[in-house]
């Protein structure tokens, strides 16, 4: 279900594993926007490494939504702190 799908992405970022980055950057091609906020946000948690920041980049940049977009940025802005 999706909101299974979700607890997964939450549940990635605490965990903090550098090796769930590639799943969480390929979420953030997700159709739902939930699924690519929450893989924003947990990218934002485990720290980016340069594919990652080139694909929150183009959703703080491009994504319809709102929340994605914000998301997308704070993952960013996170990174640089």
């Amino acid at each position: 279900t999706g909101e299974a799908r979700l607890m997964v992405l939450r549940a990635m970022g605490m965990v903090g594993s550098q090796e769930a980055l590639k799943p969480l950057v390929q979420a953030l091609d997700d159709r739902d926007w939930a699924v690519r906020a929450f893989a924003a946000s947990a990218i934002g948690a485990i720290g980016p490494d340069e594919e990652a920041k080139r694909a929150l980049r183009k959703r703080a940049s491009g994504d319809g939504h709102p929340f994605v977009v914000s998301s997308a940025a704070a993952a960013l802005v996170a990174d640089d702190h």
